[in-house]
């Protein structure tokens, strides 16, 4: 996930296009440039956010995503609705991950 969004923010503050995207194999991006958009730009991009007033408390799904089951038109059958308790500790666990605490302020330099 977080490659995912470092791969994708990369692109989008240099302005490429969306159609020129295409993930390495295993739908990886290429670990080229990840030190760059680590350490600056997904950072940066945080730390406007919580600058501007973003909390923690704000990074959750609608409502409706608890409430009613998840359709997915390839499936089946349609996936339960999304545990509040396991999104909040998943949400927790990716903040870690980018080495903030939590509250959503960086813990880690790097």
């Amino acid at each position: 996930m977080i490659e995912t969004e470092d791969h994708a923010t990369l692109l989008d503050s240099l302005i490429l296009c969306v159609l020129g995207r295409r993930p390495s194999r295993g739908g990886a991006p290429s670990g080229g440039t990840a030190p760059a958009r680590r350490a600056t730009i997904a950072g940066l991009r945080h730390a406007f956010n919580l600058r501007e007033g973003w909390t923690l408390a704000e990074d959750q799904l609608p409502g409706r995503f608890h409430d009613e089951p998840v359709r997915d038109a390839d499936a089946a059958v349609d996936a339960p609705p999304i545990d509040r308790a396991s999104l909040a500790a998943q949400v927790l666990a990716y903040h870690r991950a980018r080495g903030r605490g939590p509250d959503g302020e960086a813990t880690d330099p790097s």
